[in-house]
C-alpha cells in the first residue's frame, strides 16, 4: 500500500489536527449538532470539511493523480459501497443514513492514502485528553464557581431534559431530569453513555496505538481518560473499564513487577475504601453509584429497553440473514433501540456485521497474544458502544475501518519501516 503524503511542514501540523477537531465537534452525538448548531448545519460542516480535505489532497498530488486513481484503495472504496449501499437497494429502503456510515467508511479508507492509524490515534487521543480535562474542570471548579454566583453558568436544557451548564468546550450537568442534583460528566456529547464511548476508543488508541516517546505519558494520558469515563457514571463503561484495566496489568506483563503488584492491590483497596465513604456520606456522589446498578436490580426502562433491543434486533436479523431489515423497522423497533452491534447485524445482514466485527478485530487484534486474550479484549471494547446507538457517529468507524483498510492492504517492508 503506497501513501501520497502531505508536505511534512508546520501548516500540515496544524491543520490536520484542526480538521479532526472540527469533526468530532459537529459528529453526531454532540451537544453542538444537537443543540447549538443544528443536525443540518453540522452535516454540511463536516462534509465541507471532508471536501476541503478531498481537495487539498488532490491539489497536492495533482501531478501524481493516475496512480492515486488506480490504487488498491479503490478496491476497498467498492466494496464499502457494495456492503453499504446493496443492501439498501435490495430492500428498497430509501433512508439517507445509508450514505453516512458510507461515508464515514469512505474517509477513513481515504485517511490512509496519506496518514497511518498510528499518527492520527495520537492526534485523536489527545484531542480527546484536551477534552477530558476541560470537563473535569467543568464538573469540579467552573460548576462550584457559577453555584458561588461567580461566574455565570450559561444554562440550558439538553435532549434528554438534563439540565446543564455552557461553559463552550465542555458542559456540566447541573439537575437531571427529575430536577436531582447530578454529577455526570457529558463531556462535549449530548449524552455521558456517548461520552464514554468515545473515550473508551480514545483509551484504546493510547495503549495500543500511539506511539509515545516516553511511557509515562501514555500513563499520565490514561489517568486522565480514566478518571473522565468515571465521572460519566455510565454502567457499561465503567464495568468495561474495571476489566480493561485487569486487562493491561496482565497483558502489558505489568504482573511481573513486585512493586506494581503492591500498588495494584493499594489501588484495589483504596477504590473500595472511597466507594464505600462515598456510599455512607449520600449526597450526589453516592446517587449517582447507586443510580449505576439500581437499572439492573430495580429493572429500570434504561435496562429493559437495552435487553428488549438485544431481542428484536436479534429476531429481525434471523428473518432477514443476507441483507437485513428495514432501517427505520429496525432502530425504532423499541422505544430506544441502544445495541450498536445488533442493530448493523439486523440492518446489513451477516456480511455487514461480519464487516463490522472484523474492523474492531482489526483495531484490537494482536498476533503476540493467545487467542483467548483477543477474544477477551474484544468483548471488553463492545461493551460500551453496545449501550448506544452510534452506528451513524464518523468516529465510530474511523479508527476500526482505517486498521480494517491498513492490515487489509498492507504496506511495502521499506514504506512500513519508514512510517
Amino acid at each position: 500500500m503506497n501513501y501520497y503524503r502531505f508536505p511534512d511542514n508546520k501548516l500540515t501540523k496544524v491543520c490536520f489536527p484542526l480538521f479532526l477537531l472540527i469533526l468530532q465537534m459537529v459528529s453526531r452525538s454532540t451537544m453542538y449538532t444537537s443543540i447549538f448548531l443544528g443536525f443540518g448545519l453540522s452535516q454540511v460542516i463536516m462534509i465541507g470539511t471532508v471536501l476541503a480535505i478531498g481537495i487539498l489532497f488532490l491539489l497536492n498530488n495533482r501531478k501524481n493523480l493516475k496512480p492515486v486513481f488506480l490504487d488498491r484503495r479503490m478496491i476497498a472504496f467498492a466494496l464499502s459501497a457494495a456492503v453499504i449501499l446493496v443492501p439498501m437497494l435490495v430492500k428498497r429502503d430509501w433512508q439517507l443514513m445509508y450514505f453516512t456510515i458510507l461515508l464515514g467508511w469512505f474517509f477513513a479508507i481515504f485517511l490512509t492514502y496519506f496518514t497511518t492509524v498510528a499518527e492520527v490515534s495520537r492526534w485523536y487521543v489527545l484531542i480527546m485528553t484536551a477534552f477530558s480535562v476541560f470537563s473535569l474542570v467543568g464538573l469540579f471548579v467552573l460548576k462550584p464557581l457559577v453555584h458561588a454566583g461567580v461566574l455565570p453558568g450559561n444554562p440550558f436544557d439538553s435532549p434528554g431534559g438534563w439540565h446543564m451548564y455552557n461553559f463552550g468546550l465542555t458542559f456540566v450537568v447541573n439537575q437531571n431530569n427529575h430536577y436531582d442534583d447530578a454529577l455526570r460528566a457529558f463531556g462535549i456529547f449530548r449524552e455521558p453513555g456517548l461520552y464514554q464511548i468515545f473515550l473508551f476508543i480514545a483509551i484504546q488508541l493510547n495503549n495500543y496505538w500511539v506511539q509515545w516517546k516516553k511511557q509515562w505519558q501514555m500513563w499520565a494520558v490514561d489517568v486522565i481518560l480514566f478518571a473522565s469515563l468515571l465521572t460519566t457514571f455510565a454502567t457499561g463503561g465503567v464495568l468495561a473499564l474495571g476489566l480493561y484495566i485487569v486487562f493491561l496489568f496482565f497483558d502489558k506483563g505489568l504482573y511481573r513487577d513486585r512493586r506494581l503488584q503492591i500498588l495494584a492491590v493499594a489501588a484495589v483497596a483504596a477504590g473500595i475504601g472511597l466507594l464505600v465513604y462515598a456510599l455512607s456520606q449520600g449526597g450526589t456522589w453516592a446517587y449517582e453509584l447507586v443510580g449505576m446498578v439500581e437499572k439492573i436490580y430495580n429493572r429500570t426502562y434504561s435496562f429493559t429497553d437495552r435487553v428488549d433491543a438485544i431481542f428484536a434486533d436479534a429476531a429481525f436479523f434471523f428473518a432477514n440473514p443476507v441483507f437485513g431489515a428495514k432501517l427505520s423497522e429496525v432502530v425504532y423497533a423499541v422505544p430506544n433501540n441502544t445495541a450498536t452491534s445488533p442493530i448493523l447485524f439486523a440492518v446489513f445482514g451477516i456480511v455487514g456485521g461480519c464487516v463490522h466485527v472484523l474492523s474492531w478485530a482489526a483495531l484490537a487484534w494482536k498476533k503476540e497474544r493467545t487467542v483467548l486474550m483477543n477474544l477477551i479484549l474484544m468483548v471488553i471494547l463492545f461493551v460500551p458502544f453496545n449501550t448506544q446507538n452510534v452506528i451513524a457517529d464518523m468516529f465510530f468507524w474511523l479508527f476500526p475501518i482505517m486498521a480494517l483498510a491498513e492490515k487489509g492492504l498492507p504496506m511495502p517492508g521499506s514504506l512500513k519501516k519508514k512510517v
